[in-house]
């Protein structure tokens, strides 16, 4: 056995050979530079020196010189391992100093074998490189699927190959991925290579992993992998130990892994680690040696390639001056490059100046200090790296030395100030010193910035300052645990003074609400990552217990061993306080204190949930308190509020246990029933519910009274969720609202419909005017005077491409409470202005148009402005516009419409009354309101000729207008009846189906070029002595029968086949003498004459019975309903008498006209 000293500045390379002669039986030493191998020698004397050439402090060159100067080791063998020269060089630097075996790194690991082997000399055994110390036997039948050592052997002098010329590094992690997967035969391979800041990922490559999964943790050294970069070990665990590290989220399952640093003496290049060993249930000590073998290579590839582009430049210049002085005296240039690399591979700035203070040397850290590069700097004054308030001791120290000669003149480390060549300036720590070359001075000048440092300093400072001054508590403890400094806010926070605890532990501060399972997860956390954080309860001194929220982290030194721990926290006491009650009032309405809606809605799922579970009933009351915002507009919200109160405190008195009573806003209340077990129990809670808010309240100095409106769904019936419960409810009770409040509705199916299509025909109407769906149908109204047309009134109608044709019943009213009356009421003024205008320049005759115009407008007071704006637009006289409004409309704000009615009368445009008599009628609102038009309504027109009362206020309404000199027109005209009877009552225009339909422009705009106009019922009793006879019978056969019998007599007579029937030709003909049957479908024959005897009184009514009828119509002719009756069959004599009696009676003295008021 052998003594071998390795000798090498990189651990990287040392680890290799270590590794690789680990093999062998020889006994191994190393050394970093060739000052401790010369030690080493001393000590140990080696039987073999492997050593590189370029080393800091002595290098390989001179090392060798010197073993060769010592008699008792200058026969020493040594072999050359270096990478910086090529093989020529070396071999002539190899026989410069007496070495014999030369190798190159990187070598493979059978020439480094053979070259020991040959120096070792041939009385040591030949050593090869071993698989298991034998070579592999025969092969078998079958091919082994794990590789030997000799085969992993050969894939890493492989690998060594390809790394040493790789210049990129994404393909030499791929390369080193690969080969590392199948060395050491891991189903994952991850590697991470850091920038030349060793604080950036430079690249990360894996096999087996989604490397996506480590992104978040690669450079997070509290946890696996990025914990593999503070230590110099390899980390290897196994399942089988229990001990593998918690792996990040979305890692697959491993059973075994093992990892390292990539690092040499001075630069750490990245981690790496490998896992799942195929064939074996953990990785053993040889997987071990050859990660590390693995790891060396690939670092000192890493670092080769970090440093081409700066070797690449200055090889050629080295080789230009080896070719130039190839048979120089080889000592001087080893000199020089031994020199040469000492200095640029110094961390320090090594500048280099001559006696008249010229550079003539700046090596690579100048060059990154200053940002010059040395071919810019060679020639130039040192003062141009200096700042001008160093100049002074500068020339100070450069007098002194010439003045003395001194070799050392500066004789200590001082600091002056740099200036970059971006003009930036810094604090470096100099040191000076002289030498003669050739009976020249040589000035060298060493400097190290201390910016980093005085920052560091000052950081340092302020983190005393403010350890003492935070208002946070701080607590610092050794690694047993046990206090070494506390901060003043410890000390007010937990009533301790810092004398107390030093040396206690923290636990004397623990408040007895915390289990050891806690305290466990604690220190398990800082164990694991190096930190806790979180809240905890502590006790001060006092005994009081308070709330602390925490953070705790472990401190490491350079080994990595915990040496202290520290402790941040601060008293979150008050905290506490305010988010409870913050919690409060996020679930509690301030004003009542009642759960809110977000509170309501808790308790109803939950309620829900156990509804579900038990099969039970829950009832959902919404109510508002009516007329709310007329006490608050009267009395003030104070007032207001204070009734919210009082209604809150009342309601809640019959609230019974697991009940929710909550205030969801305003004067919207709502009261959860968890206990509903039919309807009649929720009947009776909201009845008590309405009596306690019907109870007067006493505020403000006066007895105010309010009523209560509620909305009730039930679960399960109405709805399985807490949203369509509260839907529900709400529907139920706009419903109530809509009937008149102050009662209860329960949801219904048929509500929630109707909702549904209300709010789907709001949000199409929202976009009808923008896609042009809606239009204007125009229908004639007609003058009585002539039958022509006199105007038209413009009607809405809405064609939904999605919903099709909308019926004015549905949409207006929603336009109106939706508020999109507004921009509609004023399209349709604008485009019934602008098709009038279109159809007089298109040569009609100017008629006026008639628009209708909302409460929500008169309202809002623009009306006037939007007429004249429409006008103004169109062109349209103002004449030819008339403004349609109904008689809500005066009701309401009578002033502020008089004002905009006023406004259109004095621009010209004529004032319509539309619907009168549907509503509160006021002959004072009459005569108040400049109007022109009187418009009764179609419900009265309907049964103008059937029902006496609407043919009386009909009268009564034409009468009225005519005394105020209005024009009366009728609307809802579809029968010849009505036309005559309209006619007959000196009604002025009418418009309705009998004549049109409502039109579209062009097609009114056709119906006026016909000039169409409409038959006028004959207002004169035509000539001549013949009477008119009415036979009504709901059988044609008897109508026929009666005919007959009465067609010689000379009378024009009339059939009705019905009750209605003959009401309308009683009003479109002068009928003297009414024949009719009792037993008809629909009115009867009494129920019939008793209407002729009030709308005509004049005309002779007769009825036709059976027996079976004869007491009601002797009853009917005693009250006068009728004249006479006859009975079925008839006698055809006693029938023909009683008509012509009839023809005779007094009552046709006078002419049988209707009745007029």
């Amino acid at each position: 056995m052998s003594t071998i000293l390795i000798v090498d500045d990189r651990p990287t390379n040392r680890e290799y050979l270590l590794t690789l002669l680990g093999f062998t039986p020889h006994r191994l030493l190393e050394a970093a530079d060739g000052a401790q191998a010369l030690e080493l020698c001393d000590r140990h004397r080696p039987d073999l020196v492997i050593t590189d050439i370029l080393m800091p402090t002595m290098d390989g060159y001179e090392f060798v010189q010197r073993l060769r100067a010592d008699p008792e080791l200058r026969h020493t063998p040594v072999i050359f391992f270096s990478a910086t020269y090529s093989m020529p060089e070396l071999r002539a630097m190899a026989a410069s100093c007496g070495v014999r075996s030369v190798l190159p790194k990187p070598a493979d690991p059978q020439s480094i074998m053979d070259a020991v082997t040959l120096e070792l000399g041939a009385a040591e055994e030949h050593v090869t490189v071993p698989d298991a110390l034998a070579p592999p036997p025969a092969a078998p039948v079958t091919p082994p699927q794990v590789p030997g050592t000799v085969e992993r052997m050969a894939s890493l002098h492989e690998l060594s190959l390809r790394l040493n010329g790789q210049r990129d590094a994404a393909t030499m992690a791929m390369l080193f991925c690969a080969a590392a997967a199948r060395i050491l035969q891991a189903d994952i391979v991850v590697l991470c290579l850091l920038d030349a800041n060793e604080s950036a990922v430079q690249h990360i490559e894996t096999r087996g992993i989604d490397p996506a999964l480590l992104e978040p943790v690669l450079l997070n050294r509290a946890g696996f992998p990025g914990e593999l970069m503070k230590s110099n070990d390899v980390l290897r665990r196994c399942s089988a130990s229990g001990d593998l590290p918690a792996l990040p989220g979305g890692h697959p399952r491993v059973t075994n892994l093992m990892g390292m640093a990539v690092r040499d003496q001075y630069h750490l290049y990245g981690w790496l680690y490998v896992a799942e060993r195929r064939h074996e249930s953990c990785f053993d000590d040889t997987d071990e040696q050859f990660l590390r073998m693995l790891a060396a290579q690939l670092a000192v590839a890493y670092e080769n390639m970090n440093l081409y582009e700066v070797i690449q430049r200055h090889a050629a210049q080295l080789q230009m001056e080896v070719s130039a002085r190839r048979h120089a005296d080889a000592a001087l240039r080893a000199s020089e490059a031994r020199y040469r690399a000492m200095t640029q591979s110094a961390p320090d700035a090594i500048i280099g100046s001559d006696d008249e203070e010229r550079v003539v040397h700046f090596n690579r850290a100048a060059e990154s200090m200053f940002g010059y590069t040395e071919a810019e700097m060679l020639g130039q004054p040192i003062t141009l790296l200096m700042s001008e308030r160093s100049l002074p001791a500068h020339r100070e120290r450069v007098a002194r030395y010439r003045k003395s000669r001194e070799r050392t003149y500066s004789g200590r480390i001082v600091e002056m100030i740099g200036k970059r060549k971006g003009g930036e300036e810094f604090t470096a720590e100099m040191a000076l010193s002289a030498a003669n070359v050739d009976g020249e001075p040589i000035f060298t000048t060493i400097l190290r910035d201390i910016t980093a440092r005085r920052a560091l300093e000052e950081r340092l400072r302020l983190a005393a300052q403010v350890f003492d001054s935070t208002q946070e508590s701080i607590t610092m403890t050794d690694a047993q645990a046990s206090i070494i400094a506390v901060n003043r806010a410890f000390e007010q926070n937990t009533g301790y003074t810092e004398r107390e605890v030093l040396g206690q532990n923290p636990r004397l501060l623990q408040s007895g609400r915390h289990d050891t399972a806690f305290y466990r997860a604690i220190w398990h956390s800082l164990e694991t990552t190096g930190q806790w954080r979180g809240e905890i309860w502590n006790r001060r001194k006092n005994g009081q217990v308070y709330p602390e929220r925490i953070s705790i982290n472990v401190v490491k030194d350079q080994r990595e061993q915990v040496c202290a721990y520290v402790s941040v926290s601060s008293d979150i006491s008050a905290l506490k306080e305010a988010h409870t009650q913050l919690d409060f009032l996020s679930n509690h309405d301030p004003l009542t204190l009642l759960p809110n809606r977000n509170l309501l809605t808790d308790r109803l799922q939950l309620a829900i949930e156990a509804a579900e579970h038990g099969g039970g009933q829950l009832a959902l009351l919404l109510f508002d308190i009516d007329r709310l915002q007329r006490i608050n507009d009267a009395l003030g919200h104070e007032v207001g509020d204070a009734l919210l109160q009082e209604m809150a405190r009342r309601v809640t008195a019959i609230v019974t246990p697991g009940d929710t009573l909550a205030h969801l806003g305003a004067d919207e209340f709502a009261l959860l029933l968890t206990k509903a077990p039919d309807v009649d129990d929720v009947i009776v809670t909201a009845r008590k519910l309405m009596d306690q808010v019907a109870q007067p309240v006493q505020l403000a100095g006066q007895d105010l009274y309010v009523t209560a409106s509620v909305g009730i769904s039930m679960y399960p019936r109405d709805g399985t969720t807490a949203s369509a419960l509260l839907i529900g409810a709400d529907v139920a009770l706009s419903h109530v609202k809509d009937s008149g409040r102050n009662s209860f509705h329960f949801y219904t199916g048929e509500m929630n419909a109707h909702a549904l299509r209300w709010m789907s025909l709001e949000i199409h109407l929202r976009h009808a005017i923008e896609r042009k769906e809606l239009r204007l149908f125009y229908q004639p109204q007609v003058s009585l005077a002539d039958g022509r047309v006199s105007g038209m009134e413009a009607l809405l109608r809405w064609h939904s491409g999605q919903l099709g044709m909308v019926p004015p019943g549905d949409f207006i009213p929603l336009a109106e409470d939706s508020g999109l009356i507004l921009p509609i009421g004023n399209w349709v003024i604008e485009e019934a202005c602008r098709q009038n205008k279109a159809w007089q320049q298109a040569g009609l005759a100017p008629l006026t148009v008639a628009v209708n115009v909302s409460a929500r407008q008169f309202a809002a007071g623009t009306v006037p402005a939007v007429v004249r704006a429409a006008l103004h637009a169109t062109g349209l006289a103002p004449r030819y516009l008339e403004v349609e409004l109904t008689e809500s409309i005066m009701m309401h704000d009578a002033e502020h419409v008089q004002a905009q009615l006023n406004e259109l009368s004095a621009m010209g445009v004529s004032i319509s009354l539309d619907d009168f008599g549907t509503g509160y009628s006021s002959l004072g609102y009459l005569s108040r309101f400049r109007l022109d038009k009187l418009k009764i309504d179609q419900t009265f027109v309907r049964n103008i000729t059937s029902d006496p009362r609407s043919a009386a206020i009909a009268q009564a309404t034409a009468a009225l207008a005519h005394g105020l000199e209005l024009v009366v027109v009728a609307e809802g005209v579809e029968t010849e009846g009505q036309l005559a009877y309209l006619h007959a009552m000196g009604c002025d225009k009418i418009q309705g189906y009998l004549f049109s339909r409502p039109l579209p422009a062009d097609e009114l705009a056709a119906l006026l070029r016909e000039e169409r106009s409409l038959p006028l019922p004959e207002t004169t009793q035509p000539p001549g002595p013949r009477r008119t006879l009415l036979l009504v019978d709901d059988e044609p056969g008897m109508l026929r029968a009666l005919r007959r019998l009465f067609r010689r007599e000379g009378w024009q007579i009339l059939l009705a086949g019905s009750a209605e029937e003959a009401l309308e030709l009683l009003a479109a003909h002068q009928v003297h003498v009414i024949l009719s049957d009792q037993r008809m479908a629909g009115l009867s024959g009494t129920e019939l004459l008793g209407r002729v005897r009030e709308l005509y009184p004049q005309t002779v009514r007769l009825l036709l019975c059976g027996f079976a009828d004869l007491a009601g119509a002797t009853e009917a002719a005693k009250r006068g309903v009728i004249a006479r009756f006859l009975t079925k069959p008839w006698d055809e004599q006693e029938l023909l008498q009683a008509v012509r009696a009839a023809f005779r009676h007094p009552a046709q003295q006078a002419s049988p006209h209707r009745q007029t008021l």
